[in-house]
Protein backbone atom coordinates (compact mmCIF):
# COMPACT_ATOMS: atom_id res chain seq x y z
CA UNK A 1 0.00 0.00 0.00
CA UNK A 2 1.33 3.29 -0.78
CA UNK A 3 1.13 5.69 1.98
CA UNK A 4 2.42 9.20 2.65
CA UNK A 5 1.97 10.32 5.68
CA UNK A 6 1.14 13.55 6.47
CA UNK A 7 3.90 14.72 8.96
CA UNK A 8 6.40 17.57 9.07
CA UNK A 9 10.65 16.53 8.35
CA UNK A 10 13.17 19.04 9.79
CA UNK A 11 16.48 18.51 7.88
CA UNK A 12 19.22 21.33 7.73
CA UNK A 13 19.89 22.71 4.12
CA UNK A 14 23.12 20.50 4.25
CA UNK A 15 20.69 17.38 3.73
CA UNK A 16 18.82 18.77 0.64
CA UNK A 17 22.35 20.04 -0.54
CA UNK A 18 24.21 16.70 -0.69
CA UNK A 19 21.40 15.72 -3.79
CA UNK A 20 20.80 18.31 -6.61
CA UNK A 21 20.21 16.01 -9.48
CA UNK A 22 20.94 12.77 -10.73
CA UNK A 23 22.22 11.38 -14.48
CA UNK A 24 20.10 9.03 -16.52
CA UNK A 25 19.34 5.69 -14.48
CA UNK A 26 16.70 2.99 -14.48
CA UNK A 27 14.12 2.47 -12.88
CA UNK A 28 12.95 -0.90 -12.84
CA UNK A 29 11.35 -1.85 -9.74
CA UNK A 30 7.14 -0.57 -8.91
CA UNK A 31 5.26 -1.22 -6.29
CA UNK A 32 1.36 -0.82 -5.68
CA UNK A 33 -1.00 1.04 -3.67
CA UNK A 34 -4.43 -0.26 -2.13
CA UNK A 35 -6.06 0.68 -5.56
CA UNK A 36 -4.10 -2.21 -7.20
CA UNK A 37 -2.29 0.48 -9.44
CA UNK A 38 1.44 -0.36 -10.39
CA UNK A 39 3.85 2.83 -9.85
CA UNK A 40 7.20 3.68 -10.55
CA UNK A 41 9.70 3.01 -7.75
CA UNK A 42 11.97 5.82 -8.51
CA UNK A 43 14.41 4.75 -5.43
CA UNK A 44 16.30 2.67 -8.71
CA UNK A 45 17.10 6.24 -10.42
CA UNK A 46 19.88 6.22 -7.62
CA UNK A 47 20.54 2.26 -7.06
CA UNK A 48 20.84 -0.13 -9.60
CA UNK A 49 21.28 -3.89 -10.15
CA UNK A 50 24.76 -3.95 -9.75
CA UNK A 51 26.32 -1.17 -8.72
CA UNK A 52 24.85 2.13 -6.88
CA UNK A 53 25.98 5.34 -7.93
CA UNK A 54 25.10 8.79 -5.84
CA UNK A 55 25.44 11.67 -8.06
CA UNK A 56 25.00 15.56 -7.69
CA UNK A 57 26.16 18.66 -9.65
CA UNK A 58 29.05 18.71 -7.08
CA UNK A 59 30.58 15.25 -7.29
CA UNK A 60 30.11 11.68 -8.82
CA UNK A 61 31.01 8.33 -7.12
CA UNK A 62 30.31 5.10 -8.15
CA UNK A 63 31.52 1.87 -5.48
CA UNK A 64 30.97 -1.57 -5.62
CA UNK A 65 27.86 -2.79 -2.73
CA UNK A 66 31.27 -3.54 -0.71
CA UNK A 67 32.56 0.05 -0.61
CA UNK A 68 29.97 2.54 -1.62
CA UNK A 69 31.74 5.16 0.86
CA UNK A 70 34.49 5.99 -1.80
CA UNK A 71 33.92 9.37 -3.90
CA UNK A 72 35.32 10.36 -6.74
CA UNK A 73 35.52 13.80 -8.19
CA UNK A 74 35.16 14.65 -11.93
CA UNK A 75 35.94 18.11 -12.71
CA UNK A 76 35.39 17.56 -16.30
CA UNK A 77 32.19 15.44 -16.85
CA UNK A 78 30.66 17.71 -13.92
CA UNK A 79 28.61 20.68 -14.77
CA UNK A 80 28.94 21.47 -11.23
CA UNK A 81 32.86 22.47 -11.84
CA UNK A 82 32.17 24.74 -14.69
CA UNK A 83 32.67 27.35 -13.06
CA UNK A 84 35.86 26.15 -11.07
CA UNK A 85 37.38 23.87 -13.91
CA UNK A 86 39.61 26.62 -15.16
CA UNK A 87 41.45 27.39 -11.86
CA UNK A 88 41.41 23.34 -10.90
CA UNK A 89 42.54 22.53 -14.16
CA UNK A 90 45.59 25.39 -14.04
CA UNK A 91 46.28 24.33 -10.56
CA UNK A 92 46.96 20.49 -12.02
CA UNK A 93 49.14 21.51 -14.54
CA UNK A 94 50.96 23.60 -12.45
CA UNK A 95 50.69 21.51 -9.13
CA UNK A 96 50.46 18.33 -9.50
CA UNK A 97 50.48 17.73 -5.75
CA UNK A 98 48.88 20.77 -4.50
CA UNK A 99 46.15 19.80 -7.32
CA UNK A 100 45.65 16.09 -5.47
CA UNK A 101 45.55 17.19 -1.98
CA UNK A 102 42.43 20.08 -3.34
CA UNK A 103 40.63 17.04 -4.70
CA UNK A 104 41.06 15.01 -1.27
CA UNK A 105 40.12 17.86 0.49
CA UNK A 106 36.87 18.06 -1.38
CA UNK A 107 35.92 14.58 -1.38
CA UNK A 108 36.88 14.31 1.98
CA UNK A 109 34.12 16.89 2.72
CA UNK A 110 31.94 15.09 0.61
CA UNK A 111 32.48 11.79 2.46
CA UNK A 112 31.40 13.72 6.03
CA UNK A 113 28.22 15.17 4.39
CA UNK A 114 26.98 12.09 3.14
CA UNK A 115 28.08 10.31 6.37
CA UNK A 116 25.94 12.82 8.45
CA UNK A 117 23.10 12.89 5.30
CA UNK A 118 22.67 9.13 5.90
CA UNK A 119 22.27 9.36 9.81
CA UNK A 120 19.62 11.66 9.79
CA UNK A 121 17.73 9.75 7.28
CA UNK A 122 18.00 6.87 9.13
CA UNK A 123 16.63 8.62 12.23
CA UNK A 124 13.92 9.89 10.07
CA UNK A 125 13.19 7.09 8.62
CA UNK A 126 12.88 5.72 11.95
CA UNK A 127 10.39 8.46 13.26
CA UNK A 128 8.27 7.63 10.09
CA UNK A 129 7.58 4.01 10.63
CA UNK A 130 6.68 4.42 13.81
CA UNK A 131 4.26 7.25 13.51
CA UNK A 132 2.75 5.49 9.97
CA UNK A 133 2.48 1.81 12.38
CA UNK A 134 0.50 3.88 15.00
CA UNK A 135 -1.90 6.53 12.30
CA UNK A 136 -2.47 4.40 9.60
CA UNK A 137 -3.75 6.15 6.23
CA UNK A 138 -5.84 9.14 6.88
CA UNK A 139 -8.69 9.58 5.00
CA UNK A 140 -8.95 13.10 2.60
CA UNK A 141 -12.20 14.87 4.52
CA UNK A 142 -14.83 15.96 2.40
CA UNK A 143 -15.44 19.87 1.44
CA UNK A 144 -17.46 20.65 5.03
CA UNK A 145 -14.41 20.16 6.84
CA UNK A 146 -13.39 23.60 5.15
CA UNK A 147 -16.22 25.63 4.49
CA UNK A 148 -20.26 25.37 5.08
CA UNK A 149 -21.09 24.04 1.39
CA UNK A 150 -24.82 24.57 2.08
CA UNK A 151 -23.98 28.79 2.16
CA UNK A 152 -22.36 28.36 -1.22
CA UNK A 153 -24.77 26.08 -3.04
CA UNK A 154 -27.28 28.92 -4.65
CA UNK A 155 -23.87 30.82 -5.79
CA UNK A 156 -22.42 30.83 -8.79
CA UNK A 157 -19.20 29.02 -10.10
CA UNK A 158 -17.90 32.24 -10.28
CA UNK A 159 -19.16 33.71 -7.04
CA UNK A 160 -17.56 30.43 -5.63
CA UNK A 161 -14.60 30.84 -7.11
CA UNK A 162 -14.15 34.56 -5.48
CA UNK A 163 -14.92 33.23 -2.09
CA UNK A 164 -12.70 30.24 -2.21
CA UNK A 165 -9.48 32.51 -2.99
CA UNK A 166 -10.69 34.94 -0.41
CA UNK A 167 -10.82 32.37 1.65
CA UNK A 168 -7.59 30.82 1.34
CA UNK A 169 -5.54 34.54 0.62
CA UNK A 170 -4.60 34.68 4.11
CA UNK A 171 -3.45 31.22 4.86
CA UNK A 172 -0.31 29.48 4.40
CA UNK A 173 -1.19 27.33 1.94
CA UNK A 174 -2.21 26.75 -1.62
CA UNK A 175 -5.18 26.76 -3.68
CA UNK A 176 -7.22 27.10 -6.65
CA UNK A 177 -10.06 26.41 -8.36
CA UNK A 178 -10.07 24.28 -11.72
CA UNK A 179 -12.60 23.68 -14.71
CA UNK A 180 -14.52 20.16 -13.88
CA UNK A 181 -13.10 18.94 -17.38
CA UNK A 182 -9.88 19.75 -16.55
CA UNK A 183 -9.80 17.84 -13.33
CA UNK A 184 -11.56 14.98 -15.56
CA UNK A 185 -8.36 15.16 -17.35
CA UNK A 186 -6.05 14.92 -14.77
CA UNK A 187 -8.00 12.06 -13.33
CA UNK A 188 -8.10 10.33 -16.42
CA UNK A 189 -4.50 10.61 -17.12
CA UNK A 190 -3.67 9.95 -13.72
CA UNK A 191 -5.21 5.93 -13.73
CA UNK A 192 -2.34 5.41 -16.16
CA UNK A 193 0.40 7.52 -14.66
CA UNK A 194 0.17 8.72 -11.35
CA UNK A 195 3.73 9.36 -10.45
CA UNK A 196 6.27 11.90 -11.90
CA UNK A 197 9.22 14.11 -11.25
CA UNK A 198 9.17 17.56 -10.90
CA UNK A 199 12.67 19.85 -10.59
CA UNK A 200 13.08 22.74 -8.25
CA UNK A 201 16.20 24.72 -8.72
CA UNK A 202 18.41 25.29 -5.97
CA UNK A 203 21.89 27.18 -5.10
CA UNK A 204 23.93 24.18 -6.75
CA UNK A 205 21.69 23.27 -9.01
CA UNK A 206 18.14 21.43 -8.97
CA UNK A 207 16.03 19.19 -6.62
CA UNK A 208 13.52 16.93 -7.47
CA UNK A 209 10.50 16.48 -6.20
CA UNK A 210 8.67 12.65 -6.78
CA UNK A 211 4.55 13.12 -6.86
CA UNK A 212 2.22 11.02 -6.61
CA UNK A 213 -1.75 11.15 -7.46
CA UNK A 214 -3.81 9.10 -4.99
CA UNK A 215 -7.44 9.38 -5.78
CA UNK A 216 -8.17 12.64 -4.81
CA UNK A 217 -5.15 13.78 -3.49
CA UNK A 218 -1.71 14.46 -4.39
CA UNK A 219 1.65 14.23 -2.76
CA UNK A 220 4.90 15.56 -3.17
CA UNK A 221 7.76 14.34 -1.47
CA UNK A 222 11.74 15.27 -1.96
CA UNK A 223 13.13 11.84 -4.08
CA UNK A 224 16.30 11.66 -1.77
CA UNK A 225 13.46 10.67 1.12
CA UNK A 226 11.42 8.84 -1.20
CA UNK A 227 14.36 6.78 -1.78
CA UNK A 228 15.30 6.47 1.64
CA UNK A 229 12.17 5.64 3.03
CA UNK A 230 9.47 4.68 0.10
CA UNK A 231 6.13 4.34 1.03
CA UNK A 232 6.71 5.88 4.86
CA UNK A 233 8.01 9.14 2.98
CA UNK A 234 6.36 12.26 4.42
CA UNK A 235 4.85 14.59 1.74
CA UNK A 236 6.35 17.93 1.72
CA UNK A 237 3.26 19.23 -0.33
CA UNK A 238 -0.04 17.48 -0.31
CA UNK A 239 -3.15 18.82 -2.35
CA UNK A 240 -6.90 17.70 -1.86
CA UNK A 241 -9.32 18.37 -5.11
CA UNK A 242 -13.23 18.99 -3.28
CA UNK A 243 -15.59 17.45 -5.70
CA UNK A 244 -18.90 18.14 -4.39
CA UNK A 245 -19.49 20.74 -6.75
CA UNK A 246 -18.33 19.86 -9.61
CA UNK A 247 -21.82 18.09 -11.12
CA UNK A 248 -24.05 21.38 -9.97
CA UNK A 249 -21.41 24.22 -10.76
CA UNK A 250 -19.32 22.67 -13.10
CA UNK A 251 -16.21 23.64 -10.64
CA UNK A 252 -13.61 21.25 -8.43
CA UNK A 253 -11.81 23.19 -5.53
CA UNK A 254 -8.41 22.51 -4.66
CA UNK A 255 -6.29 23.16 -1.61
CA UNK A 256 -2.90 22.27 -0.92
CA UNK A 257 -0.27 22.42 2.62
CA UNK A 258 3.00 22.82 2.36
CA UNK A 259 5.87 21.72 5.09
CA UNK A 260 7.49 25.22 5.41
CA UNK A 261 10.76 23.56 6.80
CA UNK A 262 11.16 21.89 3.17
CA UNK A 263 9.35 24.67 1.35
CA UNK A 264 8.63 28.17 0.88
CA UNK A 265 5.52 28.87 -0.47
CA UNK A 266 6.37 30.11 -3.91
CA UNK A 267 8.08 26.43 -4.18
CA UNK A 268 4.39 24.89 -3.53
CA UNK A 269 2.99 26.83 -6.11
CA UNK A 270 5.65 25.94 -8.40
CA UNK A 271 5.38 22.25 -7.94
CA UNK A 272 1.25 22.78 -8.18
CA UNK A 273 2.10 25.12 -11.85
CA UNK A 274 4.73 22.16 -13.04
CA UNK A 275 2.01 19.54 -12.58
CA UNK A 276 -0.79 21.48 -14.26
CA UNK A 277 1.88 22.15 -16.76
CA UNK A 278 2.19 18.26 -17.31
CA UNK A 279 -1.55 16.73 -16.68
CA UNK A 280 -3.50 19.38 -18.27
CA UNK A 281 -5.53 18.97 -21.21
CA UNK A 282 -3.00 21.79 -23.31
CA UNK A 283 0.14 19.64 -22.64
CA UNK A 284 0.63 18.44 -26.07
CA UNK A 285 3.92 16.55 -26.64
CA UNK A 286 4.92 17.12 -22.42
CA UNK A 287 2.86 14.80 -21.14
CA UNK A 288 4.85 11.90 -23.11
CA UNK A 289 7.90 12.68 -20.49
CA UNK A 290 4.99 11.33 -17.82
CA UNK A 291 4.19 8.18 -20.16
CA UNK A 292 7.91 7.46 -20.22
CA UNK A 293 8.26 7.75 -16.34
CA UNK A 294 5.70 5.50 -15.89
CA UNK A 295 5.99 2.77 -18.45
CA UNK A 296 9.56 2.94 -20.07
CA UNK A 297 11.48 3.85 -16.99
CA UNK A 298 14.49 3.02 -18.73
CA UNK A 299 14.23 5.30 -21.06
CA UNK A 300 13.31 8.57 -19.14
CA UNK A 301 16.18 11.19 -18.43
CA UNK A 302 15.73 13.09 -15.45
CA UNK A 303 17.44 16.05 -17.50
CA UNK A 304 14.32 16.58 -20.32
CA UNK A 305 12.38 17.40 -17.17
CA UNK A 306 14.91 19.92 -16.34
CA UNK A 307 14.93 21.32 -19.93
CA UNK A 308 11.27 21.37 -20.01
CA UNK A 309 11.89 23.44 -16.85
CA UNK A 310 14.05 25.96 -18.33
CA UNK A 311 11.50 26.33 -21.31
CA UNK A 312 8.65 27.02 -18.62
CA UNK A 313 10.17 29.16 -16.21
CA UNK A 314 8.82 32.45 -16.70
CA UNK A 315 5.03 31.18 -15.63
CA UNK A 316 6.52 28.66 -13.09
CA UNK A 317 8.79 31.56 -11.39
CA UNK A 318 5.73 34.50 -11.67
CA UNK A 319 4.25 35.93 -8.87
Amino acid sequence: MFVLQRQSVRLCQRCWRLYSSVKKQHVPSTISDARGLTMTNANSLLKGQHTRKYLDLRYSSTSSDKNEDDVKVNIEENPYFDKYKKKLLDLQRSSPEAYQEKMHQIEEELRKDRAFVKEQLEKEKAKAEAKAEAEGKASPKGLDSVMKTELIRDKTAEEIEEIWKEFHSKKECVYTVMKSIDYDDLMEKAKSCPSFLYPLPRQDGYELFFSMISGKSVYFTPLIMYQQMKENAPPCLSLVHFTELQDDKGIVLMTGQYDDSLLKRKDALNLVRQMSMYYSRRSGERFNLVRIFNHMPNKFNHLDVINEYQEMIKFLESA
